[in-house]
């Protein structure tokens, strides 16, 4: 009885740290003919099924600079996928050397070589079973949140987390949640 119930508590422990996961999302790129010119696409995709008891999602940073002179696209849940019940806020992280790295446990991110931008407040407030497209310009005087339009800093490196309310709702197969698109040189 004493190993059973040892058992059961080891399963219990285990089951609880898995609750509160995160979810590690990196980059993959390609190239997609939009109006006859060909765009640079990165894609930050969660494989397989969220579980309801991840607590938050995060990339690695960019395998590029944004460029400094045009502008730039970032969708967020392309997908439409419903991310959360309630508010789920989309957080951008800037770096200054190779060594820059965004980190998240529970709903807290650790950065190295960086900080979080946009006065430490969320680029989106809000994405669950919409999209948001977010458009980074370099000639922007302003952020022009109303049309969620920011000015591009000068930063080599960046990095997002999609933190959620509490937690991810379940969501079964694929589940993108960024799309970087960087358009042709003019």
């Amino acid at each position: 009885m004493k190993k059973i119930l040892f058992v059961f508590v080891l399963f219990s422990v285990f089951v609880g740290l898995m609750a509160t996961s995160e979810i590690a999302l990196t980059w993959d790129s390609s190239v997609v003919t939009i109006d006859g010119k060909k765009w640079v696409v990165y894609t930050a995709t969660k494989d397989d099924t969220v579980l309801a008891a991840s607590t938050a999602a995060y990339t690695s940073k960019l395998p590029f600079t944004l460029p400094l002179d045009t502008e730039s696209y970032l969708w967020v849940n392309p997908e439409a996928a419903t991310l959360d019940d309630s508010s789920t806020a989309i957080y951008m992280y800037g770096g200054y050397s190779a060594s820059f790295e965004v980190t998240v446990s529970g709903q807290t991110a650790t950065v190295t070589d960086g900080c979080i931008l946009n006065g430490g407040t969320a680029i989106e407030t809000d994405v669950k079973a919409s999209c948001a497209i977010i458009e980074f310009d370099p000639n922007r005087e302003i952020a022009l949140t109303a049309n969620l339009a920011y000015k591009l800093p000068k930063i080599p490196y960046v990095a997002f987390t999609v933190i959620p309310t509490t937690s991810f709702s379940a969501i079964s197969g694929d589940v993108i949640f960024f799309k970087v698109f960087i358009p042709p040189k003019k």
